[in-house]
Formats: C-alpha cells, structure tokens, sequence
C-alpha cells in the first residue's frame, strides 16, 4: 500500500509541474525531475530542479491507517528574488492542487491538513523546502474489528 501511494502521488506531481521550466545549476532551462525516495545527490548538479516523494511516517490504528508523505521540493536560482517566488509559486501550487484532489486513486483519503516548511537556512542558490501530507488509507488487518466497533 505504501509504495502504491507513493507511486501515485508522484503521478499527481508530475501533472502539476509537467509545464514548469525553470534553471538548472549549470543555468540552463530544464523541467523539474521528481523521484520516489530522495533526490539522487551525488548527481545534484545535474538534477536540479527536483522533487522526491517519500512515505516519511505513519501509525496504524483499529480502524485506519495514516501515513505522512514527505515531498521535498530543491530549486536552484542566483537571483535571490526570483528564486525565492518560483520556488513559492510551485509549492503553493503542488499544496493547492494535491488536497484539492481529495484522494489517491480511491485508495486513500487526502487530509486537507498540510505541514509545510521552508527551512530557514538555504543553501544558496539553491531553496529548499518539506512538505508532509497526511494520507488516510484503509486498514488491511484485523476486518473482525468492523463487528466488534459496530456492536455485531
């Protein structure tokens, strides 16, 4: 189940960003990479623009499951300014149109709760910012629970 969310929100990102260009570290207009797991840093000068996708945290009740989806999005841009605004822009934008959706395939809810963060010391030129998804999934155990909750 986790690996199916993180596939699928990464499909729902793709959307999102498919018509966004913006510079690479070597300042050469490029699409925005986005990966499963982490950003491939050894190849970071080549990457950039780029977003990773990854299940960061979750907890399982009785009656559910909640999974936080790390999406970690690294822009580069030497002016300071327009860096700082794209990089806004699109994070805005990957919040807005993910918790709009409302679920992941049917599978699993989307809270419209959202933690974000751009973190406070940047790696200039490069902005850096986290933002955490909460996904409501079905539980995959214990289907007796269902009887007992309901009295049955």
């Amino acid at each position: 189940m986790i690996i199916e969310i993180e596939k699928k929100l990464k499909n729902m990102i793709l959307k999102i960003v498919k018509n966004e260009t913006l510079l690479s570290v070597k300042g050469i207009p490029k699409k925005i990479d986005v990966f499963r797991g982490i950003i491939p840093y050894e190849k970071a000068g080549e990457i950039l623009p780029a977003i990773a996708i990854r299940a960061s945290k979750g907890k399982n009740y009785l009656e559910k499951r909640e999974l936080e989806v790390s999406v970690i999005f690294e822009t580069t841009n030497p002016n300071t300014e327009i860096g700082y605004e794209e990089h806004m822009r699109i994070l805005q934008q990957i919040i807005d149109e993910v918790i709009s959706k409302g679920t992941v395939d049917n599978i699993a809810e989307i809270s419209p709760e959202v933690n974000w963060e751009f973190f406070d010391e940047q790696a200039y030129p490069n902005y850096i910012s986290h933002i955490i998804f909460k996904i409501i999934s079905r539980k995959a155990y214990r289907t007796d629970v269902d009887a007992w909750i309901l009295g049955e």
